[in-house]
């Protein structure tokens, strides 16, 4: 039949194209297949998220491993695990030793990677999440063939994520896992995240409240996947880094 695209199971369309993706994306993390609950399986293995995610995002996303980010005046978030940043309008990063510093106009996602998600991790990341978003962010108007946008573009929300492989709660995305989602707004929300044994999650803005949806844990990964670069998309393009802020403390002037 023109068109079919069924696998060795008899799955049809585009299910058969999410479970291949999945796959995929679980060979990135260095599992060899699929299993949804820890079984046969280590369960504390983090995985390779930096190799998963440099392997399947669009190219205009840099990973970056291990930084903080830092801003015009000199703040300096705490470290963060993962980092999703952009290297057309602003410079990649600052190396200073062994330290690596990502200005925070660059930044679209951040991500904090444990082995089992729990109240203390979710706590943790929520604070790291924070530690990014209170940085000040800059924006410079964009020079285009056209012309110019008179108006710089306003700094999209950070997104935040947690990454584990499995989950200390029973059931592992049951109401404790709610529950300790929804106690963290504002700065400290955590927009989405995975439990590859368990599954792929994602938190809404319902106002005074957060709302949690989850996916079956056979397609973790791909939900997962998915939703980031849904978020990504609704992001855009981050704000292009105003240089003549960041080089004020270079005049004779300057405090």
């Amino acid at each position: 039949m023109v068109g079919d695209s069924s696998d060795s199971n008899g799955t049809t369309g585009i299910r058969a194209y999410f479970l291949a993706l999945q796959e995929q994306l679980s060979a990135s993390l260095g599992f060899t297949s699929v299993i949804p609950h820890p079984v046969g399986m280590g369960d504390e293995a983090e995985g390779n998220w930096s190799q998963m995610l440099s392997g399947h995002l669009p190219w205009r996303y840099q990973v970056v491993e291990k930084c903080f980010v830092v801003d015009h005046r000199g703040e300096v978030s705490d470290e963060i695990d993962l980092l999703l940043c952009d290297r057309q309008y602003t410079t990649l990063v600052f190396r200073a030793g062994a330290r690596l510093f990502v200005p925070a106009e660059a930044v679209y996602a951040v991500f904090e990677v444990k082995p089992r998600i729990n109240l203390a991790n979710v706590e943790y990341a929520a604070g790291k999440m924070a530690s990014v978003r209170r940085l000040s962010r800059t924006s410079a108007p964009v020079v285009h063939a056209g012309g110019t946008h008179d108006e710089p573009k306003e700094p999209a929300h950070i997104i935040g994520g947690l990454l584990t492989t499995g989950s200390d709660w029973n059931p592992p995305l049951g109401d404790s896992f709610e529950s300790a989602l929804k106690a963290h707004v504002g700065d400290y929300r955590i927009d989405i995240g995975c439990v590859v044994h368990a599954g792929g999650w994602q938190t809404a803005d319902e106002g005074d409240s957060v709302g949690v949806e989850t996916s079956q844990p056979e397609d973790a990964l791909v939900y997962f996947y998915l939703r980031l670069l849904a978020m990504l998309q609704q992001v855009g393009t981050v704000p292009a880094m105003d240089f003549e802020v960041w080089s004020t403390f270079l005049r004779s002037d300057s405090d």
